[in-house]
């Protein structure tokens, strides 16, 4: 009778995808919907503003592991999350997925300085920090063809590199266990009752040659400044016949962030990158006179934190072109400039690289475009850098 009750469990376990073999965790116990990672993040928000500056916890070196978080989105079953993630062509709204993505970084930052290991939660005990994204590496798009917005989506989350004050976490999105994209974000710690200043956080244990090379190669790439030309090369070009100038490609949004998801009273890194691509989307399609999609993330770095309620001023431009036979590629350069109330001027918080495409044998060539000022420049030059080494942008994951 015994033997025969434990069959049933087994059979009832598998069922439920809940199968639990001798000596080990549950599979599932650290898979998580995006709506109850949320929940805790906002429960760690709220204890993290609403007291005073808490003692200092030791610093640790811990294992990457230990930052791991596993996210399901159920698009099979959740109707709201399908229409938010897909557009009306069945295709991935990438700005909403990077908004995901830069709150699910942070959380695996914050997994990483959890206190007690022995929990999946970070809302007790973590290390008082605020971590907000700097930087997003290079990324492509081009396996998002393969999207399908009726099957459940995966997000899984590791810190992959750690500095004094930042962390970098490496996340995959995954969909019938082939990748959609991967995607790296550096993150700063910050005093959450001073975001003017920086805190040192855990850091990631390093053991062994192999290890010490992966991370100085991070550290590196981390580090290095971006792509900025030579003094000898800053020069404006002679445009060729039929060019436009990049200023007349130009268009701006003014939004305000009321309604940004961000907890803790400052605009997200994730609010900043989805309407970045959204206006560099409107800049593309009237620019080509098509639809156009996203293919890559050139580069995506953001200077400062801003409050919730700020005026934010978007503005984006082609940058360079590139024709083929079936595929137009558009380099869309975009500025986020944040309303100083003091000061009555607008000033620069951030600034974003994307690639987009347009497809179609019968599609007018693009204008080529070129610059009459050096920030327009120095979008041109890199623009054309990216575009000498790939005909149509992918990206390394390093």
């Amino acid at each position: 009778m015994a033997n025969q009750n434990q069959v049933r469990m087994l059979i009832q376990n598998l069922k439920h995808d809940k199968l639990r073999l001798p000596g080990t965790q549950d599979v599932a116990s650290n898979i998580r919907t995006l709506k109850e990672l949320k929940e805790t993040l906002y429960s760690h928000a709220r204890k993290l503003t609403g007291t005073e500056y808490t003692a200092r916890i030791p610093l640790e070196s811990r294992k990457k592991e230990q930052s791991l978080l596993k996210v399901v989105v159920p698009l099979a079953s959740d109707s709201t999350a399908r229409l938010s993630l897909t557009d009306s062509q069945n295709n991935i709204r990438y700005g909403k997925l990077l908004q995901w993505i830069d709150t699910i970084a942070s959380c695996s930052a914050l997994m990483l300085n959890r206190q007690n290991l022995s929990t999946h939660h970070f809302d007790i005990g973590t290390i008082p920090r605020l971590f907000a994204t700097d930087r997003v590496h290079q990324t492509d798009f081009t396996n998002g063809q393969k999207y399908s917005p009726f099957e459940d989506i995966l997000l899984e989350s590791k810190v992959s590199w750690t500095s004094a004050t930042q962390t970098e976490v490496t996340i995959e999105v995954k969909q019938k266990d082939e990748d959609l994209l991967v995607t790296r974000l550096v993150l700063s710690s910050f005093n959450p009752h001073d975001t003017t200043k920086t805190e040192p956080s855990n850091q990631l244990e390093v053991a062994g040659a192999y290890q010490t090379f992966l991370h100085l190669k991070r550290e590196k790439i981390n580090t290095s400044p971006s792509l900025d030309p030579p003094a000898s090369h800053l020069k404006l070009p002679t445009p060729n016949d039929g060019a436009v100038p990049m200023s007349s490609t130009c268009i701006q949004q003014t939004v305000t962030t009321e309604l940004d998801e961000s907890p803790y009273g400052f605009v997200s890194g994730g609010f900043l990158i989805r309407n970045a691509i959204e206006t560099s989307a409107s800049c593309g399609k009237l620019f080509s006179g098509a639809n156009c999609h996203a293919s890559s993330i050139v580069e995506a770095e953001i200077q400062k934190l801003i409050p919730l309620g700020a005026v934010l001023k978007f503005s984006s431009f082609i940058a360079s072109v590139n024709n083929s036979q079936t595929i137009r590629t558009m380099l869309i350069a975009t500025n986020v400039e944040h309303y100083n109330f003091e000061s009555k001027m607008f000033e620069n918080i951030g600034n974003f690289l994307f690639t987009f495409q347009s497809r179609g044998e019968n599609e007018h060539q693009l204008k080529e475009v070129f610059p009459q000022s050096i920030e327009e420049f120095l979008y041109h030059y890199k623009a054309q850098n990216v575009g000498k080494k790939q005909k149509t942008i992918t990206t390394s994951c390093y």
